[in-house]
C-alpha cells in the first residue's frame, strides 16, 4: 500500500462510518479541531501544513527529519497529518508514550493530556497496577472515566510510538470517524 492510500483512507474504509465522503484535507482539519477543542496554533499549522506543505517541510525538515520523514509530492498528506499531531504535542493535547511505559509514566502522561484539553476530572481515585500494561491501564481509565463522558484515544502514526490524548466522548466518535477520510486511525485502545 503506497503512503498516499493511507492518507486516503486504503480501501475506502473511511466510507463505512459516514454517509458522505469528505477532503482529507477537511477531515483532517476537523478531526483535531475536535480533538484540540478548536486551539488556534493547530488550526494554524495544519492551514500552513495543507496550504503549501513543501514549505511546511522546509521550515521543519529538522524535526521532520528526525522522524525519518523525507518530503516527496507522494508524502504532503502524511505530512501534513504529523504537522497536526506535533503541533497537538507542543500545546500539550497529545502525548508520546511507550508501550512498555511505566504507570507512573502513564498517571503522568493522563494528567497532562487532561489539563491539556481543559478537561476538569481527576483519576487520583484510580490505582494503576504496574505490572499491567498499557492497554489495561487505559481499559480501566476510559471504564471508570466514561462515565463522565471522557475518554482516552491513541493517533496511530502506523509506528511504534503512541500518541495518547483525552477528549469528550461524543468529540472523540466524532474525530474517529471524520480521520478515516484522512488516512488516520484514532482509537481508545493503544497499539
Amino acid at each position: 500500500m503506497k503512503l498516499i492510500d493511507l492518507f486516503l483512507g486504503g480501501e475506502n474504509q473511511a466510507e463505512r462510518f459516514l454517509d458522505e465522503p469528505m477532503n482529507p484535507a477537511d477531515a483532517l482539519k476537523k478531526s483535531f479541531g475536535l480533538l484540540s477543542g478548536g486551539n488556534e496554533n493547530v488550526a494554524a499549522t495544519i492551514a500552513d501544513c495543507l496550504s503549501d506543505t513543501r514549505k511546511y517541510y522546509s521550515s521543519h525538515s529538522e524535526w521532520l527529519e528526525k522522524r525519518g520523514l523525507q518530503y516527496s509530492a507522494e508524502a504532503e498528506p502524511w505530512l501534513c497529518v504529523i504537522a497536526a499531531v506535533e503541533s497537538c504535542v507542543a500545546n500539550g493535547l497529545l502525548h508520546e508514550l511507550k508501550s512498555d511505559c511505566s504507570a507512573d509514566e502513564f498517571i503522568t502522561a493522563l494528567k497532562a493530556a487532561l489539563r491539556g484539553t481543559g478537561i476538569v476530572f481527576s483519576p487520583d481515585n484510580l490505582t494503576f497496577d504496574d505490572k499491567k500494561s498499557l492497554a489495561a491501564w487505559t481499559k480501566q481509565f476510559n471504564e471508570y472515566a466514561g462515565q463522565s463522558g471522557i475518554t482516552l484515544y491513541f493517533v496511530d502514526l502506523y509506528s511504534e510510538e503512541l500518541v495518547m490524548g483525552a477528549a469528550l466522548i461524543a468529540d472523540y466518535a466524532e474525530a474517529a470517524e471524520t480521520a478515516g477520510f484522512a488516512g488516520l486511525k484514532i482509537t481508545s485502545r493503544p497499539g
